[in-house]
């Protein structure tokens, strides 16, 4: 279960940089991406405090036992 929300983080965020990588190579798409950088900077950080906590939680650990 634990792997399972790493990879649903991760996910997330990869779709994301997918998602912007993508819009650059639309033209006339410039406009939009204002504001993109910053949004998958916090989705990164993010991503790090919450995999390391699901990760290193004894809590966590011990909620999801088989």
């Amino acid at each position: 279960m634990l792997r399972l929300m790493a990879i649903l983080f991760g996910s997330g965020l990869l779709t994301s940089i997918i998602d912007y990588v993508l819009l650059l190579n639309i033209p006339l798409t410039g406009p939009m991406t204002e504001g993109t950088i910053p949004e998958l900077v916090r989705m990164a950080v993010y991503f790090v405090i919450w995999g390391t906590y699901f990760m290193r939680s004894k809590r966590v650990a011990n909620t999801f036992v088989r």
